[in-house]
């Protein structure tokens, strides 16, 4: 007999695995403790969003086959704890007590499964002030849980105080129930109103739970006071009926049962299937609303069961036929959204308000202080609460000109504030103040102010070039450009050094130790201007520079400047000194060459050629280094001839031929570039002239 029974409870667990690997989608084991004992199961294909899986089983698997089961595998899926379990001469009430345990678990516990894009989960967490009901498993002695619902939520209500404005309270009645996988069906309750998403199945069955009132019991007077709109919302569920394993290429039909339980009407209801793009939609029948099918970024589709208006406690159905076109596991996810209720209810609203006004002088010369009024007041009809002021500066890049807290404004009052300003750019300003307040209230005042100012302007006009030595003219004119009288204006010149025979106009007077010439102009109207000359020698070469500078009460100054380039030029002058009347032949005589410069700067480089005619000859040079050639005398050059220095060159001739005989002189030099030329006419008289001049001359007159 033990024999027997041994031998039935080992073809159990060998059906009960093969079961386990038939229905797995992915070939795993998901695991169930309990306080005593470990069970590995496998779950039924469903996930928190009421989500079919689909897989095809293996020929072998339905034959009861476990060629392709791993061993390892096939011994963790049969494997229990016995620990603290009956004897062994028990085992097989035991063992078969085990398999009934697994398969309680393998209906009750889904399989838990990673949040995809196309499947949604809908987590419950304990909060530690709810109590979680638990029970007692019949067969192995464990607790187990009720899990609270996931579509439960709280009534919320907000009381607002007396003294503040009423606001709407909102309260929300949702039922759910929780229900166990049967026969591929999965039941999902929501009441919220946005998107709802099929909640898991689980673990054991909780106990149902009636619905919440939606109307709020009578409370004290004083809290229904407060109670201005009551809201329900329509309690929506969705089941889904199909098979849980399909084949590829061959039509599977799904039904999908829309409840409203509440009396309450749903609109625009959406209840939304994703299908992944493998799956082919054969046929789709409502019985009210209409469905279309909408692809998405990623490939797959969405079917959209639409309709208008559910009424309370209606019963609607959607059914769907699909063709898988590949072996895959197929999560069908369902969601559902509906539109909210409106409720309105009339509260009166105080508003407070706020307003501001600037009030002052508009014309402010500079540099003056005044006193402005700022006025805020609350034409509103409820207080304005930590009312701050703040004065803006009359610059934007400056600081704020000051904060002051002025607290609390009641409604119809106001509150005045003096403050006192100082000009301190000239134009046109804005004085403004801001007012805040709790709320975000603000308000802003302003007054625009013009600040009157003098603005001296001084233009001086120059000769640009002049020579060394030579006089300059300077044209001075002083301009008020500004709103505002300039008072006891002064102007100030500042002479180039170097400077002599100084004149001026308007009774200009001489500094001589500081170099400068004083002018008092007294008051100068708004676009009135003065007029004086100032007249000196420039002597320093180079750039002269003249400065002025014109002054006036209230700090007001204007600067202005112009420059003469003064040019020193070097001025070379050369003459000749020739022997006086008739010379006789034979006799020396002297030509002196005289340079000279004039000019007020050096001359360098100076190159000088003297030339004779024919019956005269070069006999020596004094005053400078050079060379004597037949009929030519060449001066080394010259390197430098400061301004007002002169040079003296003293050349000896001798003439062997009466006549007029010619001397000339020529001058050349780089700095300044000059080319100079002197020509002197010299008659000599006397006897033939002796035979070695006519011997030299012979071969002359052959050529």
């Amino acid at each position: 007999m033990q024999v027997k029974h041994l031998f039935l409870a080992t073809a159990l667990t060998s059906l009960l695995v093969t079961a386990t690997y038939a229905q797995s989608p992915t070939g795993t084991a998901s695991t169930t403790e309990t306080s005593s004992r470990r069970v590995q199961t496998t779950a039924p294909i469903l996930d928190g969003q009421a989500n079919l899986s689909a897989t095809k089983v293996d020929e072998g698997t339905k034959s009861g086959k476990l060629s392709e089961t791993p061993p390892a595998e096939a011994k963790a899926a049969t494997h229990f704890d016995t620990s603290g379990g009956e004897s062994d001469s028990n085992g097989v009430t035991n063992r078969l007590r085990q398999i009934r345990t697994a398969k309680v678990y393998e209906e009750l516990k889904p399989i838990e499964k990673p949040e995809t894009q196309t499947s949604r989960r809908t987590k419950t967490v304990a909060k530690p002030s709810e109590s979680v009901a638990t029970e007692t498993d019949s067969d192995t002695g464990s607790p187990v849980q009720n899990l609270p619902s996931v579509m439960k939520k709280p009534t919320v209500r907000q009381d607002v105080p007396k003294a503040a404005a009423p606001r709407v309270t909102t309260r929300e009645s949702n039922d759910s129930k929780s229900a166990s996988p049967k026969d591929g069906f999965s039941e999902n309750q929501s009441s919220d109103p946005t998107e709802k998403v099929a909640a898991a199945p689980k673990a054991t069955a909780a106990p149902k739970t009636q619905p919440r009132e939606t109307a709020v019991a009578a409370a004290p007077s004083q809290a229904d006071a407060h109670v201005l709109i009551t809201n329900r919302s329509p309690v929506l569920s969705v089941t889904t009926r199909g098979p849980r394993t399909i084949v590829v290429g061959k039509e599977a039909l799904f039904e999908f049962d829309l409840k409203n339980a509440s009396e309450i009407a749903a609109k625009n209801v959406i209840v939304r299937m994703h299908l992944p793009h493998w799956i082919e939609v054969a046929k789709q029948d409502t019985s009210v609303g209409s469905t279309r099918v909408e692809p998405d970024q990623q490939g797959d589709s969405t079917l959209n069961w639409t309709i208008a208006h559910l009424n309370g406690e209606a019963h609607e159905k959607l059914k769907l036929k699909i063709i898988p076109r590949g072996s895959r596991p197929l999560d069908l996810g369902v969601t559902w959204t509906f539109v909210p209720a409106n409720s309105t209810a009339q509260i009166q609203v105080q508003e407070p308000k706020l307003e501001m006004s600037v009030i002052g002088p508009q014309d402010v010369l500079f540099g003056e202080t005044k006193i402005y009024t700022i006025t805020i007041s609350n034409p509103g009809t409820g207080d304005a609460e930590n009312v701050v002021l703040n004065l803006k500066p009359l610059v934007p890049s400056e600081q704020a000109a000051g904060v002051r807290q002025i607290g609390t404004i009641r409604a119809g009052t106001r509150q005045t504030i003096e403050v006192e300003l100082t000009a301190k750019q000239t134009g046109r300003l804005q004085v403004q103040a801001e007012a805040m307040a709790d709320n975000g209230l603000r308000a802003q005042g302003a007054q625009e102010v013009r600040v009157r100012r003098a603005a001296l302007e001084v233009q001086v006009k120059a000769p640009s070039m002049k020579y060394a030595g030579t006089k300059a003219r300077y044209t001075i004119q002083v301009t008020n450009s500004g709103d505002a009288a300039a008072q006891d204006v002064a102007a100030i010149a500042t002479l180039p050094a170097g400077v002599k025979d100084i004149a001026s106009s308007s009774g200009g007077k001489l500094d001589t130790k500081q170099g400068q010439v004083h002018w008092k102009l007294g008051s100068i109207r708004p676009g009135a201007s003065r007029v004086f000359e100032l007249e000196c020698t420039l002597v320093s070469p180079g750039s002269n520079r003249l400065d002025m500078q014109a002054v006036a009460h209230g700090d007001v100054n204007a600067l202005s400047s112009a420059v003469t380039a003064v040019e020193s030029l070097a001025d070379l002058k050369m003459t000749v000194d020739d022997p006086h009347g008739a010379v006789g032949v034979g006799t020396d005589v002297i030509y002196e060459v005289k340079i000279e410069n004039r000019g007020t700067k050096a001359a360098s480089n100076i190159q000088l050629y003297g030339f004779f005619s024919e019956g005269i000859e070069p006999a020596g040079i004094r005053g400078w280094r050079g060379s004597v050639s037949e009929g030519e005398v060449i001066i080394e050059r010259i390197p430098r001839l400061g301004p007002g220095q002169e040079m003296v060159i003293k050349i000896t001739a001798k003439a062997h031929r009466s006549g007029d005989h010619v001397f000339r002189a020529e001058l050349e030099s780089i700095d300044p570039e000059t080319k100079l030329a002197v020509e002197e006419w010299t008659r000599f008289f006397g006897e033939t002239e002796t035979a070695q001049q006519v011997n030299r001359e012979e071969p002359a007159e052959q050529r």
